[in-house]
């Protein structure tokens, strides 16, 4: 008995010690609070396999499929009106699609891939956030067609990692894609070890590329590629979603939202895990409600936002998206409030980019917001030292009972 107590008082030190350092939670338990969007939900409602990517106050989603009818247009969720409204666009018009991704670089969003009833591309589209006229670009070299990739940025290039192709084969080859005056170049980077995979998220921090679940992958590993790839076992090892959003915050990754079970209606994600590049180990956050069917989600200028299949909205803005130590603002500007002002030449929610990936906005709001973790509230820390000292007492007083009884097997 004196073995399993004090076996719990290590456990319970090294959790609170770990909250402490890597973790910050906010003054108020965490809480999804539901945006009233009024009639402007029926734009997106029952919309599966878009593609998505956010911009200051404005989340963008591209294409999909509903009631088995495949779409091109462009819409979008203002978090500063809580209004969702249709984008119109000029130029050369992808055509209908599901399955593609669309990535935020410098002033544009790219479109990759994707399918409908015709097949998969290969195709890329750069639609111009200031004129929001669509341009088709020009492929130097074209990579096997796709849907259902990953993508990530590092502000500079954009990366693609897997899906599935034409022929419904599953892919793990990894490539850097640059653009320059239009046209673009596509480089082989990684092929091999990781799993294939459609669903999955890469996310770009410090210089590597972190791969996280995916349909088809039941491994429990994270998969880090900086030349090759490496696969980390977190002390934790958790069931990895698919279709769930990867959001960089600092030096920790964000997994909201996606399902597991090929999305079975009981198996959606509705937890927040967060996995610290610094310790290589997971945390799961405490949430007081659950989000039914969760999708999608994204960093709306200083608050975390998640779309569910129902095209209902919830946010968490009692979230500071600040770091700790180190993290704070990703070592490239300072915290203020909620939210991160960057030193010149970085930009981006946490600061963690060197070229411009945002459009340009006035000075408040270029830089964006920063990367967090959460407040660490003091009354949490104040329960976990009196639950310390209890099991500190109660071992104390089983290992006097059992000095006095003598036992063996002490």
């Amino acid at each position: 008995m004196r073995h399993i107590l004090y076996i719990w008082h290590l456990l319970l030190i090294h959790h609170t010690i770990t909250c402490i350092f890597n973790y910050r939670i906010v003054e108020s338990a965490l809480t999804w609070s539901e945006v009233d969007v009024g009639d402007s939900k029926l734009l997106f409602k029952d919309v599966s396999e878009f593609a998505s990517a956010s911009v200051s106050h404005d989340w963008f989603f591209f294409g999909g499929i509903s009631e088995l009818k495949y779409s091109n247009s462009l819409v979008k969720f203002n978090s500063k009106s809580n209004k969702w409204s249709n984008v119109s666009c000029g130029g050369e018009l992808p055509c209908p699609r599901a399955g593609s991704s669309l990535t935020l670089l410098n002033n544009s969003l790219i479109l990759f891939g994707g399918q409908n009833y015709d097949g998969t591309f290969s195709d890329l589209f750069s639609l111009d956030l200031h004129t929001f006229i669509w341009k088709k670009l020009y492929i130097a070299y074209t990579i096997e067609s796709r849907s259902g990739h990953a993508t990530t940025s590092d502000g500079e290039n954009i990366y693609i990692f897997g899906g599935y192709n034409e022929n419904g084969t599953y892919l793990n080859d990894l490539w850097q894609l640059s653009i320059d005056d239009d046209v673009a170049n596509f480089k082989l980077i990684g092929d091999g070890i990781v799993p294939e995979t459609e669903n999955a998220t890469i996310t770009y921090v410090l210089g590597n590329i972190y791969l996280i679940g995916g349909y088809k992958n039941n491994s429990k590993k994270v998969w880090k590629f900086t030349d090759k790839w490496n696969p980390i076992t977190p002390p934790l090892q958790i069931n990895l979603p698919e279709g769930h959003t990867s959001i960089r915050i600092g030096h920790s990754i964000l997994i909201l939202g996606g399902a597991y079970n090929n999305y079975s209606i009981s198996s959606y994600n509705d937890h927040l895990w967060v996995f610290s590049i610094t310790t290589n180990s997971w945390t799961i956050l405490p949430i007081f409600n659950d989000i039914k069917y969760p999708i999608s989600a994204a960093i709306l200028y200083d608050t975390i936002y998640i779309l569910n299949k129902n095209g209902m909205i919830y946010n968490l803005n009692n979230v500071h998206l600040c770091g700790f130590g180190v993290d704070v603002c990703s070592g490239k500007g300072s915290c203020n409030g909620r939210i991160c002002s960057c030193l010149p030449g970085h930009y981006g929610h946490d600061c963690g980019d060197t070229v411009v990936s945002a459009i340009e906005l006035n000075t408040n709001e270029s830089n964006l917001v920063g990367t967090g973790i959460f407040r660490f509230n003091s009354k949490h820390l104040m329960i976990s030292f009196c639950v310390i000292a209890c099991l500190y007492f109660v071992t104390k007083s089983a290992k006097k009972k059992s000095d006095d009884n003598t036992d063996p097997l002490f």
